[in-house]
């Protein structure tokens, strides 16, 4: 549902920060890239919404016993790491362009004060390594779980009769 409606808002949330939480004060400022939409971004939030739908579908399975649910699993893993790989990418690229747009803005855009501040590199490095970590980890059980340990239809567990 989250990255559902993230999909949907992405394109009204620059003027939506403008509007409601700027008021007045970066009315006249240009906004950093992350809020103007992107094709990338949003063909990118697509297929995660899709991987998300697939997982949901592969734990309900997975709780009525259906040995569906395992091949679904690894199916999601495999799709999830890419996407992770290439979600921490695009999320790279764009503090790149944070960056060097916050040094062409205007010095008194209050956007661009938080890409020219020092602790800012450090904690978009942080950012991307923790994103990778939790990216990572569950598409990794899954692997794991589904690929190595429950790797029969018996294995799920009782068939309900």
């Amino acid at each position: 549902m989250c990255g559902g409606c993230g999909l949907a808002v992405t394109p009204f949330l620059g003027q939506f920060i403008l509007g409601q939480f700027m008021s007045g004060v970066a009315q006249s400022h240009d906004l950093p890239p992350p809020y103007q939409p992107n094709l990338g971004t949003m063909a990118y939030g697509g297929l995660g919404v899709l991987n998300a739908l697939l997982l949901l579908i592969a734990g309900v399975m997975v709780l009525k016993r259906k040995p569906i649910g395992r091949p679904l699993h690894l199916v999601c893993a495999t799709i999830s790491i890419p996407l992770t790989i290439i979600g921490l990418y695009l999320q790279w690229r764009l503090q790149q362009e944070n960056v060097a747009w916050a040094q062409q803005a205007d010095p008194a855009n209050p956007f661009a004060k938080q890409f020219q501040s020092p602790g800012a590199s450090i904690g978009n490095t942080i950012g991307l390594i923790f994103g990778g970590v939790i990216g990572l980890s569950y598409p990794l059980f899954l692997l794991i779980w589904f690929g190595l340990v429950k790797r029969k239809a018996t294995d799920m567990g009782k068939l309900p009769e």
